[in-house]
């Protein structure tokens, strides 16, 4: 078992398609994500057991951000919003090797917006 961890800095632009009661709108960017976790475990059933980290991961990728949002307008400054997103790897996570990994991660973001 591999896990990874990475900071994400999003740069994302908004368009806002349909601007009423409930609006519209559709994103996209660019993210830049740096590791600060690599761990390597052995799974034996319920055993779990720290074995080390894995080599050769690149510490920074670039991943494409898409997605569309939907938001509905509670007064002229706030909007609860749902944004279904799709991230994609742009460079292979990992390097020196014949097998290139270009992770992707759907999502589904909600929340309060305050507009000014």
């Amino acid at each position: 078992l591999q896990q990874f961890q990475y900071l994400e800095l999003p740069v994302i632009l908004r368009y806002k398609v349909v601007d009423r009661r409930f609006g519209f709108h559709f994103l996209g960017g660019l993210s830049s994500n740096f590791l600060v976790g690599n761990s390597a475990y052995y799974q034996d059933g319920t055993d779990r057991e720290h074995i080390g980290a894995t080599s050769n991961i690149r510490p920074v990728n670039y991943s494409s951000v898409v997605g569309l949002g939907v938001d509905y307008s509670i007064s002229k400054r706030f909007h609860v919003n749902l944004e279904p997103t799709f991230r994609y790897c742009l460079n292979s996570i990992n390097t020196g090797s014949v097998i290139k990994s270009h992770p992707y991660t759907i999502g589904f973001y909600t929340g309060l917006l305050y507009t000014f």
